[in-house]
C-alpha cells in the first residue's frame, strides 16, 4: 500500500486516514479492499472501511469536484480531517459533496466554507424536528443559563 504523501490532492479515488494520509485506489474502492485485505481486515466495501477503519473516502473529478464519504454528521474528528484536507486543496476545487453512512441526504460545501472551521461544521448539524404540538418561541420564553449557572434571558418557561 503506497501513500501520496500527507493531505495530496489525488484525481480519482483515493482514501483520507489519519493524520491526513493519502492512498490513492487505482480503479474501484473494491478492488483495492480485495488487494489491501491486511490494511482493512474484515471490510468487504466501501462502508466497511468508511465505517470500521473511519477512512474518508475522497472521489476526485474533473471541473472541480468532489465527494466525500464520512461515518456520519457527528463524527468531528473525520469532518475535521476531511476541512483540512479541502482547506489544503484551496483552488482545486470548486463545490465539495459530503454523503455520511446512515442519514438521508447530503451537505453541499463550497470553499469559503473550510476556511471557517465553525462554519463548516454548522454545515453538518441538522435542525431540530418541529413537532406541532411542541410550544414555538410565541408561545414561551426559554431560562438559558451561562457556565457559572445564572439565568439569562427574558423569562421562564411556563410549566
Amino acid at each position: 500500500m503506497t501513500s501520496a504523501g500527507r493531505w495530496e490532492w489525488v484525481h480519482g479515488a483515493s482514501w483520507l486516514t489519519e493524520g491526513g494520509v493519502v492512498y490513492p485506489v487505482p480503479g474501484f474502492h473494491e478492488a483495492w479492499i480485495a488487494e489491501n485485505a491486511e490494511f482493512v481486515p474484515g471490510c468487504r466495501n466501501v462502508c466497511d472501511v468508511v465505517l470500521s477503519k473511519r477512512w474518508v473516502s475522497l472521489g476526485v473529478y474533473s471541473k472541480g469536484y468532489v465527494e466525500l464519504l464520512v461515518p456520519c454528521r457527528s463524527d468531528w474528528e473525520c469532518l475535521e480531517r476531511a476541512r483540512v484536507f479541502l482547506e489544503k486543496s484551496l483552488g482545486k476545487w470548486d463545490k465539495a459533496l459530503f454523503l455520511t453512512m446512515g442519514e438521508e441526504g447530503y451537505v453541499k460545501i463550497s470553499p469559503e466554507d473550510v476556511v471557517d472551521a465553525p462554519s463548516f461544521f454548522g454545515n453538518f448539524v441538522k435542525p431540530p424536528e418541529i413537532r406541532p404540538d411542541f410550544p414555538t418561541t410565541k408561545d414561551t420564553k426559554y431560562i438559558h443559563e451561562d457556565h457559572e449557572g445564572r439565568e439569562e434571558g427574558a423569562g421562564k418557561n411556563p410549566s
